[in-house]
């Protein structure tokens, strides 16, 4: 998921309504494949493509692909300010010092308070007035099919493959292509994956959010759940950070502004010092 810069960091209202928006979509894209059919289903079989349009994973992967290329494009980012709508960016921003330790925190906090609302609105209006959400189906708890272990392992594959892709991707190509290069890459790394072992979410607030709707949020089975997305988030972005920091080299304007801040630090301490050294000297006096 792209890394806003640090001075595009959101308000926690504005990371907690851009969430809020993505989960929906996100949560309703069962909703927007039965649309998708309905409505575009006689324009592929006009073009002799209706097998394409009956193949539900291949609708679902597609409308995910067009979902984030959305989120992630300029417009949208500009928009939210950069807001990530995960916790797991603003985590690899802590550690990268793109933001603020208490920026990061809050900010990851709204996204998951964010997640467990709109699931949770997404389930009143399902029992409330179904007309609105055609095809949608039960939310359940997410549970990992691997182990422990291994849906870590898988998530922190996926979780630091897509973080390296973008800032490659950032560097070596228009801002343009952008979206539909991380979105493309993402999609790609959830189909590899497979749901063999963690179906790659790459974001721990749809698991939290989905057993705190469940009710066993405090249960060992939800921890077991949500650990490895919480883990593998974390590897993942500590892995991003430590390639970034050896393989990025740091600008010489930040080299320079470290130089003067440590001079800076120096020449307190010194004229400190030497105040408490005259100080002393006209005490004894």
């Amino acid at each position: 998921m792209p890394r806003p810069r640090a001075s595009q960091t959101p308000s926690f209202a504005l990371e907690f309504a851009s969430s809020f928006v993505v989960c929906a979509a996100l949560a309703t894209l069962d909703v927007q494949a039965t649309l998708a059919r309905k409505y575009l289903g006689p324009i592929f079989e006009r073009v002799g493509a209706r097998a394409l349009a009956d193949d539900d994973a291949a609708v679902t992967l597609a409308l995910l692909f067009v979902n984030l290329a959305i989120v992630f494009s300029p417009s949208y980012q500009a928009l939210t300010r950069g807001a990530t709508n995960n916790p797991t960016a603003y985590a690899l921003k802590g550690m990268l010092g793109d933001t603020g330790a208490a920026r990061a925190c809050a900010n990851a906090c709204a996204a998951v308070l964010a997640h467990v609302c709109a699931l949770k609105a997404v389930m009143v209006v399902m029992r409330t007035h179904p007309e609105y959400l055609p095809g949608k189906g039960a939310i359940a708890p997410i549970v990992p099919t691997g182990t422990t272990a291994s849906a870590a392992a898988a998530e922190t594959a996926v979780v630091a493959a897509n973080f390296l892709f973008f800032g490659l991707a950032e560097r070596a190509f228009a801002a343009a292509l952008i979206p539909t290069l991380v979105s493309g890459f993402y999609v790609m790394t959830m189909m590899i994956e497979g749901c063999m072992y963690s179906c790659g979410y790459m974001n721990p607030s749809t698991v939290i959010a989905s057993h705190a709707l469940a009710g066993d949020l405090k249960s060992r089975e939800a921890f077991e759940a949500i650990a490895p997305y919480v883990i593998g988030g974390i590897a993942g972005s500590v892995i991003v950070a430590i390639a970034a920091k050896v393989l990025v080299p740091e600008p010489k304007s930040a080299k320079r502004a470290r130089a003067q801040s440590k001079a800076v630090v120096r020449s307190i301490s010194k004229a400190r010092a030497g105040g408490a050294a005259t100080r002393k000297g006209a005490k004894q006096k």
